[in-house]
Order: C-alpha cells, then sequence, then structure tokens
C-alpha cells in the first residue's frame, strides 16, 4: 500500500491559522490584524515565523502591510 504522508510548515499551519482568524472575526478590508508578537503568544510560535507568514500573505494578496498603522 502506498501512502503519501504530508508535512505542513509550521508557516503554513500559521497562514491557515489567520485565515481562520480572518474569517471566525469576520475582518474587512481595512481592519486590524493581530501584531506579530501578538500572533506569537496567541499560537506559541517564534517571531519569524509569524513574521514570514504575514509576508507570504501578502505576497499572495490575501493582506496588505501599512506602515505605521
Amino acid at each position: 500500500m502506498n501512502m503519501k504522508i504530508e508535512k505542513i510548515s509550521v508557516v503554513d499551519q500559521t497562514i491557515e491559522w489567520l485565515k481562520e482568524y480572518i474569517e471566525e472575526n469576520q475582518l474587512k478590508e481595512g481592519d486590524r490584524m493581530p501584531t506579530e508578537q501578538e500572533v506569537c503568544h496567541m499560537c506559541g510560535i517564534g517571531r519569524s515565523t509569524v513574521r514570514e507568514a504575514y509576508q507570504m500573505m501578502q505576497a499572495l494578496k490575501i493582506t496588505e502591510s501599512v506602515r505605521g498603522k
């Protein structure tokens, strides 16, 4: 029997968590996302992982970052 086991990276898991957060909190365009530090505390992961997840979400046009906001 051939069974393919897929590994899901922590970054990918974080992206999925953030997508669920957006949906559950019914965030609309312009609403604030949790800060990197807040996500670190909520998920128990490192800041570099959260930063990479946010960068990937921006690249995929899921979120947009505005400095100072």
